[in-house]
């Protein structure tokens, strides 16, 4: 019987321990439900949440923004060789960190609703530039501002050209 039930099969009023809803539960419930990624098999599925829900380590005192940023790129390499590239990018928008920024800065603002076909291409014309933001980190010597602030405005640009022009104004305003 306790091959067939397990040790504790004649234990009285066990209750066996909870299922947490960890992370990778939760990217295996995103998979389940995203209308590109729900034709994964079992497997892909599986493959993509053990790579994403690895944890990356949290460096003590000062971040190391780069190494922050290479783990990242590793991961999503990692996550390339499983997925297409339309469900590569699915994937991205539900659990980068980039489209986390995005959809926080977007929700700080009110009244501001961002349609999905509209993240998607803020989402696609900014990325490479918040990665370049992301590396700058904390440095605040002379040509990271300058750095920083071309970016910005490259990343201004990107927003401007994706939004209507009234819109943009919308976003500019709030």
């Amino acid at each position: 019987l306790e091959q067939l039930l397990g040790v504790d099969w004649a234990v009285r009023n066990y209750t066996p321990p909870q299922q947490t809803n960890t992370y990778q539960n939760v990217i295996l419930a995103t998979l389940e439900v995203n209308p590109v990624l729900q034709g994964l098999t079992a497997e892909k599925k599986q493959a993509v949440a053990a790579i994403l829900g690895m944890q990356l380590e949290s460096p003590e005192g000062t971040p190391d923004f780069a190494k922050t940023l290479a783990d990242e790129k590793a991961r999503w390499a990692k996550v390339a060789e499983v997925l297409s590239i339309e469900q590569l990018e699915a994937a991205k928008l539900h659990f980068s960190s980039h489209a986390d920024d995005l959809r926080g800065e977007f929700d700080s603002l009110p009244g501001f609703d961002t349609q999905p076909e509209e993240f998607r291409k803020i989402f696609r014309a900014t990325e490479a530039i918040d990665e370049q933001l992301y590396a700058l980190g904390e440095r605040n010597d002379t040509e990271a501002q300058q750095r920083r602030e071309k970016l910005l405005a490259e990343r201004d640009a990107a927003i401007r050209a994706t939004l209507s022009p009234a819109r943009f104004e919308q976003y500019a305003r709030l």
